[in-house]
């Protein structure tokens, strides 16, 4: 297919969402994982302080229980901040984006600069319900919102990218 079109306005909320999504790709655990160890974290200190009461293992009980509630303060309270702040001051996230797209790359323009990228110069690829996310590294990516892509441009923009070699995280 030839070259393709789309605008859009990136929103605070895309760009929450988005930041939470990227941060489960550089954190130094997955979040199921995480998930797994805060149950069996319950277990353990359930069973401390039944069996172990003022000893080392309960201690040991309190200070994973912090470590488990300070995960999920930056998870779900700090990085959603973090992320709202950033789209405020960053005025080159506001006004209309213009994505184009051929078989060779992606052209993103905004109202305060563009940039050309080649589909192979992307570290990797995501996608979630409404965003898709196209890394340049782990920690620096661009946004596409799918109600902006039909499903036929979504197809398009996954088939370039697997054909570029570009890894789906």
């Amino acid at each position: 297919m030839g070259s393709q079109t789309i605008n859009f306005e990136i929103q605070e909320r895309d760009v929450v969402r988005a930041t939470g999504f990227a941060a489960t790709h550089w954190l130094p655990i997955s979040p199921h994982l995480f998930a797994g160890i805060a149950f069996l974290a319950a277990l353990g200190t359930a069973w401390a302080f039944r069996a172990h009461q003022g000893s080392l293992v309960v201690e040991l009980a309190y200070l994973l229980i912090a470590v488990v509630l300070a995960f999920m303060l930056v998870l779900h309270v700090i990085l959603p901040w973090h992320a709202r702040r950033h789209y405020r001051e960053l005025a080159a996230a506001h006004g209309t984006t213009s994505v184009d797209w051929d078989a060779d790359g992606i052209s993103i323009r905004g109202e305060k600069g563009q940039t050309r990228l080649d589909w192979s110069d992307f570290f990797g690829w995501s996608e979630q319900r409404d965003l898709v996310l196209l890394f340049q590294s782990h920690r620096l990516f661009n946004l596409l919102p799918k109600a902006a892509l039909s499903k036929a441009q979504l197809a398009e923009i996954r088939g370039h990218l697997k054909a570029a070699g570009v890894k789906k995280l």
